[in-house]
């Protein structure tokens, strides 16, 4: 495994592994860029900020995030060149499953503005960065109701 610093301290692991681009009728060529496992027990990440905005040119080896394991903060690099159109999950989620689609690049400019009200495949939300309402609510998995009493 290659781990080195990047300019800003922050080590550096691998890189994303290219998914192709690929078209559908509605959007023009693009990459997936999910989150990748940077450490052999890594379930999840926190995304503590991306170092890329929307729109902007990217590089091979340019850090697009920088990624928070159980571990260590780790940079994600880009393993292509191309202009990031959009950025599905936002600085600052935690437990980003790996896997989980987190930002679409494209290989033109101009590609850019067909991604700008992109959601994710079949309306894929972007992670929250804090539990909604309704998860707040409910019962931990490690929290047990009382016995209920019975009427015999």
């Amino acid at each position: 495994m290659n781990i080195r610093l990047s300019k800003n301290g922050i080590a550096t692991i691998g890189q994303y592994q290219s998914i192709r681009y690929a078209s559908s009728d509605s959007l023009p060529a693009h990459k997936r860029v999910a989150l990748p496992a940077l450490s052999p027990t890594m379930e999840s990440g926190t995304i503590r900020s991306w170092a890329k905005v929307e729109g902007e040119k990217i590089a091979e080896g340019d850090i697009l995030a920088e990624i928070e394991t159980d571990k260590a903060t780790l940079g994600f690099e880009s393993s292509e060149e191309g202009y990031l159109a959009k950025i599905l999950i936002p600085g600052g989620s935690k437990d980003v499953p790996i896997g989980k689609l987190c930002a679409i690049i494209v290989e033109k400019q101009e590609d850019i503005a067909a991604f700008k009200d992109y959601q994710g495949d079949d309306g894929e939300a972007p992670v929250s960065k804090k539990p909604t309402s309704e998860q707040a609510a409910a019962p931990k998995k490690s929290e047990k109701e009382p016995p209920k009493k019975s009427d015999s």
